[in-house]
């Protein structure tokens, strides 16, 4: 792997060199948070290692909250057309898990059964991330999620102080770095200081699962009685916050709009999330799901079991926004799945 150092003041002239030839998008303040939006200016950028994470993850460019899927007629013969138009995009400022998140859903929406839509958009996708260190919501080390993943960005920066280190990943982000000012070939002081970084990032986290996330599908096997579910599903406000914040879920509603002559239409997909109260109803009244503790019980089981069991790895990224985003208090994985091992551990009526 190619690596290269950046000076910080040399940064905002390799962004300006993207901007002229990409539409660019990245972290930028909104109020007290961050979120990912395009930039109309490089001052605008939050690209330094200190903002902790945004309020909707970057899965937005390849699977956007709400999205054309086609476009019908009924004029004649029903036709149909794709609404799909992509184009490169740059998007700035990845932490590693949501570089992580980014593989997960590539497992589920790109692999097996592809997604399309999903397909078109991320391979339209140039991606710099960029390091960072953990606060009391992160989760990333206990699901190994804390270290950029292989081939999961194109540029990943670290900070050393004044400068960048910058991870060469793919083709295309050599490419990216042909235009940028000052850029030369890291030293070995300057990786050592990245090791360094990430050594401190390791040190730093306050919250730790308690068992290694490949044992959690079996283990959630005999938990599924567990006390704590009930516990902690009747503080549950069903907002559905951890869901459409979340990096890793991709559940989605489709629904057709048709326009006043009823000749033409828009085939529709929004997101949507298994802890809202009508998810798992169906056509005549019925709800897989009615009770509270079924539908937050299930978020739990989807990540660390279901699919674990399917795809061979946890679909969590320990970003944290779930937690931050929970009025109760009750989403964030690591304490939940804690409590119920802990639990089982020390005697508690778990079947």
């Amino acid at each position: 792997m190619d690596r290269k150092t950046l000076a910080k003041d040399d940064f905002r002239g390799f962004v300006v060199n993207l901007m002229q030839q990409y539409p660019v998008s990245g972290v930028v303040q909104k109020g007290k948070h961050h979120v990912y939006a395009d930039l109309e200016s490089p001052d605008q950028l939050c690209p330094d290692s200190t903002y902790l994470r945004t309020i909707l993850p970057p899965k937005k460019y390849c699977f956007p909250q709400r999205e054309e899927l086609l476009r019908f007629s009924t004029a004649d013969d029903v036709t149909t057309r794709d609404a799909l138009e992509v184009c490169v995009r740059v998007v700035i400022g990845l932490h590693p898990c949501d570089l992580h998140a980014l593989q997960m859903l590539e497992t589920s929406l790109g692999s097996d059964r592809p997604d399309d839509h999903w397909v078109r958009r991320r391979a339209s996708l140039a991606i710099i991330g960029i390091d960072c260190l953990p606060d009391e919501h992160c989760f990333c080390g206990s699901m190994r999620t804390n270290l950029p993943p292989q081939n999961g960005y194109d540029l990943f920066l670290t900070d050393i102080g004044e400068s960048y280190v910058v991870e060469v990943g793919t083709e295309r982000g050599a490419e990216l770095l042909d235009n940028a000012p000052g850029l030369r070939a890291a030293t070995d002081h300057e990786l050592g200081q990245v090791l360094a970084f990430r050594d401190k990032k390791v040190r730093s986290f306050q919250l730790e699962l308690t068992t290694q996330p490949e044992n959690l599908p079996l283990a959630l096997t005999s938990f599924r009685n567990s006390p704590v579910w009930e516990e902690q599903a009747s503080k549950c406000l069903a907002c559905g916050s951890c869901n459409v914040t979340c990096a890793t879920c991709y559940c989605f509603d489709v629904l057709d709009r048709m326009d006043l002559s009823l000749k033409e239409g828009v085939r529709e997909r929004q997101w949507d999330g298994c802890l809202l109260p009508d998810f798992a109803k169906v056509a005549h009244g019925g709800n897989f799901r009615s009770k509270g503790v079924a539908r937050y019980r299930h978020r739990f089981y989807r990540k660390f079991e279901y699919l674990p069991v399917r795809y061979g790895k946890v679909f969590c990224c320990g970003c944290g926004r779930c937690s931050v985003n929970c009025v109760p208090d009750i989403a964030n994985p690591v304490k939940v799945l804690n409590k119920v091992i802990d639990g089982a551990v020390n005697g508690r009526r778990t079947s």
